[in-house]
């Protein structure tokens, strides 16, 4: 259900923001628009939000008795950014301003701007790699079993005394991150048995 989904985001401090007249609602330094904002009763009003924190391009308001989809300003830019990534290219750009001799706020096209440059790709690519493994594990999809799931039952007969297992996998380099991706056979993987938490 799309409204579970929703409800399972985080939210701001305050957990609503003030649609703003032409700008919408900010969340997390960041303007978010939706065409339902333009009704005279929606302006200047509190409304509950969320936002995706492995896509800054979209968040959610809750409008009208029902949850709204809104758009980034620069929602091409940060459609498939996530909010740690967001967060890493904001503090740099802190950091940089500090160090130079005019006094500046960072503003989102500063922010934009660093995220599509070169230099950021270095500083952003190790987080990239985290949010899209961590993905994986964090998106809830009503319960629903992927087929890959189904694919990867053991085939093996041996029985398990403990409740308690943990998988073994040896960590990547990030040498062999950049090579030639490969699928994981089930069957090659270790499971040992541990008392450990």
């Amino acid at each position: 259900d799309e409204t579970f989904k929703i409800l399972t985001l985080p939210t701001t401090k305050k957990g609503e923001a003030k649609v703003l007249p032409g700008y919408g609602v900010k969340i997390n330094r960041i303007y978010y628009w939706s065409p339902v904002f333009r009704n005279g009763l929606v302006e200047n009003s509190k409304v509950f939000v969320r936002y995706d924190p492995f896509n800054m391009g979209i968040a959610y308001a809750f409008v009208n008795k029902r949850w709204v989809e809104l758009q980034s300003e620069k929602y091409n830019i940060l459609k498939s950014r996530s909010e740690k990534e967001v967060n890493i290219a904001f503090e740099e750009l802190k950091r940089r301003a500090k160090l130079s001799e005019k006094k500046q706020d960072v503003t989102i096209k500063m922010l934009t701007d660093f995220i599509n440059s070169i230099e950021s790709e270095e500083l952003l690519l190790i987080q990239r790699l985290k949010d899209k493994a961590l993905r994986n594990l964090y998106v809830i999809e009503g319960g629903k079993t992927s087929p890959e799931r189904i694919e990867q039952k053991s085939t093996s007969n041996e029985s398990i005394d403990n409740d308690n297992i943990k998988l073994v996998v040896n960590n990547q380099s990030k040498e062999l991150v950049n090579k030639q991706k490969k699928k994981v056979d089930i069957s090659e993987l270790k499971f040992e048995s541990y008392e450990g938490l």
